[in-house]
């Protein structure tokens, strides 16, 4: 079940805020109890009722541990905590699949919990803050919705449990909350609907074919760069939608990042909330830049090599990690950023788009055969009929696509050229054209599910 299916739409949300907002329980710890069986629920009909107890026993540690460590001043549990949440990703996302690889015998292999990238970053999260913070334990209710709430288990955003807090212990209701939760809801369908799907079946394409010309590669991964951004901060938008339906702010997970002038100013677009995250609870602790160049840098390969390592247990992830590390060290300690402004748009594009295509290649041998094709090594030259009759076929989601990844809509606000009520207007509209059209055609918005749901 996904945000996009019709049981979602026309049954669960709609359900779900109406029992949120009866007014039998007016309290937020009461709104919280019902928000936590809304999530279980949710979370059953993702990944199956094997997994629930999984993630009530982990709150349970780490709120254990947390609870004790204050009130016995035993520190250490603490750190017990992070290590089982450690222990816990790195046994279900590595170890697991691992051993099933390496024995080819994916029998013995137990499969992975539903957002378990996410939900152990916010357990971390939340000892962490927790041991720093003044005020006194929270609730367990409060905890265990911050960590299964619906809207962001299965992919995000992370939301730090500071930023949180507050939000968990009392909240209130405002028209405007819903209006907006409503929009950014319905800019996310927009985003999945009209880019990210049309966009998958040219992306398939390119990369499961094993050569193609150089124009012909390019356009997959351009198309994968789109389709990538589309679906995972359309997935965000409406997981920021829906916490804005409930009265709950999570956090911003995407700033236009393919209108960067470098890849440090692209991560702090991309993916927002997991830069932070790295940033609070793993770079600064290392010393952050306040170090040697040696230090600084292995900082960094640190936080890079975890970064490849939390998407999956794949070298390619490394590989890609490994690029961005590269770069973001050339940007550091050479003059590439003061080149003029053009240049560097162009540079940061090229190297992002060049690394999605190593992210996507699903293997080792696969990632080179397609390198190959990007750099014209594989004999078949630079451009092809298949080229223009695809790009002519997909001209349109690739150029609108190219065209609203960019800050075209917030320049002319700025400018003054559009109203923000047009702005609505406008998307409200279009978002009942893709409602009908999408429904018409029998898709029934039983879409795939969001491509960072298996990270």
């Amino acid at each position: 079940m996904s945000f996009t299916s019709t049981f979602f739409l026309f049954l669960f949300l709609p359900f779900a805020l109406v029992i949120y907002y009866c007014p039998w329980w007016k309290k937020t710890k009461y709104k919280n109890i019902v928000l936590i069986i809304l999530s279980f629920f949710w979370y059953v009909s993702e990944g199956g009722i094997i997994w629930l107890p999984l993630l009530f026993l982990s709150v349970i540690v780490n709120y254990f541990c947390v609870s004790l460590g204050m009130k016995r001043k035993f520190k250490y549990l603490n750190y017990i905590a992070v290590v089982y949440d450690v222990c816990l990703l790195v046994f279900f996302k590595y170890i697991n699949g691992m051993a099933s690889a390496w024995l080819r015998n994916p029998g013995i292999s137990v499969g992975m919990p539903i957002g378990i990238s996410y939900f152990t970053f916010m357990l971390i999260s939340f000892v962490i803050d927790s041991a720093d913070a003044e005020e006194g334990m929270p609730s367990f209710n409060a905890v265990l919705l911050y960590v299964s709430f619906f809207a962001a288990i299965s992919s995000g955003p992370i939301t730090q449990y500071a930023d949180m807090s507050q939000q968990l212990k009392e909240r209130s209701f405002k028209k405007q909350d819903m209006y907006d939760g409503l929009t950014r809801f319905g800019i996310g369908m927009i985003k999945k609907m009209m880019f990210a799907e049309m966009l998958a079946y040219l992306v398939d394409k390119c990369f499961r074919v094993g050569s193609l010309t150089v124009c012909m590669a390019w356009l997959g991964a351009l198309a994968f760069s789109l389709q990538l951004y589309y679906d995972f901060s359309g997935y965000s938008d409406m997981a920021i939608g829906i916490g804005k339906m409930f009265g709950i702010s999570l956090a911003e997970n995407f700033d236009h990042p393919y209108a960067s002038v470098s890849i440090t100013d692209f991560w702090r677009k991309w993916h927002i909330s997991l830069t932070r995250w790295f940033t609070k609870y793993v770079y600064i602790p290392l010393g952050g830049n306040r170090v040697s160049v040696r230090r600084h840098i292995f900082n960094l390969f640190v936080v890079w090599l975890l970064t490849g390592l939390w998407h999956g247990p794949g070298i390619t992830f490394i590989i890609w990690g490994m690029i961005h590390f590269g770069f973001q060290i050339l940007e550091k300690y050479t003059r590439i950023n003061r080149q003029p402004l053009i240049c560097r748009r162009i540079y940061t594009l090229l190297v992002v788009v060049l690394a999605w295509s190593v992210f996507r290649a699903e293997s080792l041998s696969k990632m080179f055969s397609y390198l190959k094709s990007m750099f014209g090594l594989n004999g078949l030259g630079f451009c092809d009929m298949t080229f223009w009759n695809t790009l002519n076929l997909f001209k349109f989601p690739l150029l609108l696509g190219c065209c609203f990844a960019l800050p075209v809509f917030p320049g002319f606000l700025r400018n003054g050229l559009f109203s923000v009520k047009r702005v609505q207007f406008i998307l409200a509209v279009i978002f009942i054209l893709c409602f009908i059209a999408s429904y018409c055609m029998g898709v029934g918005f039983d879409y795939a599910a969001a491509l960072y749901a298996g990270f």
